[in-house]
């Protein structure tokens, strides 16, 4: 069994590229099996958006073009350790990014926001999420999402970078469907969560991500309407406050 991350051939629409809709053209040699046919313009339309997004910085982004990697690491190259490295960065890129839009949201300092780094990221994991995101976010039982990446992820990638250790198919493979497994559950605490941060779904999941989830209703529909469109750019001032974290962290 292969998991989530290995349908192929990938169509080059929104079905198999995450909320974000990125489309993330091959390079090299050898590319990525792709259906034939002309994009629809909605198609058109999701792939300009995702470009514009990863232009701004938008760390979700970011996150998706890492996933991206490391399935291609594992599928196209063979290369199982820089899968799961790139498994890990995915991840990683994902959980902060996050947590600082929650942070960013919440009006939280970003120079108290940077103290939160002095921890190690399992430590975060376990302190930072639960009290606005609720669910289990306990690193230590392998039964959830939070610690199969723990088990699958961090432990190997860990071995990986300090000891050299060259995993095996199933290892990376197992890596790439923990990846998928903490996507989903981050998103669906982020769903529930959505009128309590509202601007963070809606960077994160986005519309089709509720509409997805059958949520594009209610509180976060009204919000949608009355308030999203005449509030100043969020990207423009999430990496207004990123910067001053960034700062801080420099600074510390």
């Amino acid at each position: 069994k292969c998991g989530r991350r290995c349908d192929w051939p990938v169509p080059p629409d929104s079905s198999k590229w995450g909320t974000v809709e990125l489309f993330r053209v091959s390079h090299g040699t050898r590319h990525y099996p792709a259906a034939t046919g002309e994009l629809t313009k909605d198609e058109i339309n999701g792939m300009m958006t995702s470009l514009a997004r990863m232009k701004r910085g938008d760390p979700t982004a970011t996150f998706a073009i890492w996933a991206r990697t490391a399935t291609r690491s594992f599928w196209v190259d063979g290369d199982y350790s820089a899968s799961i490295i790139q498994s890990h960065i995915s991840t990683e890129v994902l959980l902060d990014a996050v947590l600082l839009l929650l942070a960013w949201e919440e009006g939280i300092p970003a120079t108290e926001a940077s103290e939160w780094f002095d921890s190690h990221l399992a430590k975060r994991v376990r302190t930072y999420y639960h009290p606005r995101l609720s669910g289990d976010w306990d690193t230590t039982k392998a039964s959830t999402a939070v610690g199969l990446w723990s088990a699958a992820i961090r432990v190997p990638r860990n071995r990986i970078v300090h000891r050299g250790y060259l995993p095996s198919l199933d290892e990376a493979r197992e890596a790439l469907d923990a990846s998928a497994e903490l996507e989903d559950f981050i998103k669906d605490q982020l769903a529930a969560a959505r009128n309590k941060y509202p601007r963070t779904v809606l960077m994160v999941l986005g519309t089709p991500g509720l509409i997805k989830r059958d949520l594009l209703k209610g509180k976060i529909k009204k919000f949608i309407d009355e308030v999203a469109d005449i509030e100043p750019d969020w990207f423009r001032s999430f990496a207004t406050w990123v910067e001053g974290f960034e700062n801080a962290r420099l600074n510390r």
